[in-house]
């Protein structure tokens, strides 16, 4: 899923920007921890890591990109054609915990 394509059936909203673009991502870089997630990379507007799916280990890349007054999301198994929607299922995830932080 990605905030960021055309096709209807991969799309999700941005996430909102809370607080400056630093502080969003270290809330999201913490909710990436949480749930035992390797962070890739990380620079002053963008995350990425690396979560692996329990049972059969596969990985799904997840990158944030600040930009404006949102984050953008994307989410995406390396392998397979579909994931059964644990990517979507990730985002709805991601998000609630993201808002309930309340960066101020």
């Amino acid at each position: 899923v990605s905030s960021q394509t055309d096709q209807a059936d991969k799309l999700v909203e941005p996430l909102p920007m809370l607080g400056d673009a630093k502080a969003s991502l270290d809330a999201l870089e913490a909710i990436a921890g949480k749930h035992g997630a390797k962070i890739v990379s990380r620079r002053d507007n963008y995350l990425h890591a690396v979560y692996i799916t329990p049972g059969m280990k596969f990985k799904d890349d997840v990158e944030y990109l600040a930009a404006g007054d949102v984050i953008h999301f994307r989410s995406a198994s390396r392998t397979g054609y579909g994931d059964m929607g644990v990517n979507r299922k990730r985002y709805e995830q991601i998000k609630a915990e993201y808002l309930a932080a309340g960066i101020d």
